[in-house]
């Protein structure tokens, strides 16, 4: 029996040396260079952080820090572990995704 790895898969994968030749990305018909993709990073860092310190203040926030600090505490006071905790990995997987399709360009 053979294994092979995701690598080795050059139609899928692009080979060990993976995908080449992904276009910058673009807003509305406008590709970015280096310099727009660092300020579009910085753009993005300062929304997310004034979104994210509201999150914190907020109902959903304080929520998502009682079930981090003690999961069956939070059950107690009624609240729904999954739905704040997928909730919560969602919230932190748009940023990452975002973050790895603007890096992948470079």
């Amino acid at each position: 029996m053979r294994i092979v790895t995701f690598a080795q898969v050059k139609e899928v994968a692009g080979g060990w040396n993976g995908i080449m030749n992904i276009p910058a990305p673009g807003i509305f018909g406008y590709a970015f260079d280096e310099r727009g993709i660092a300020l579009f990073a910085v753009a993005f860092t300062t929304v997310s952080l004034v979104l994210f310190t509201r999150l914190k203040a907020s109902p959903w926030g304080l929520a998502m820090r009682a079930v981090r600090d003690s999961g069956i505490a939070g059950q107690s006071l009624g609240l729904d572990l999954v739905r704040i905790r997928t909730t919560a990995f969602a919230l932190s997987a748009v940023p990452a995704g975002l973050a790895g399709a603007v890096f992948a360009s470079m």
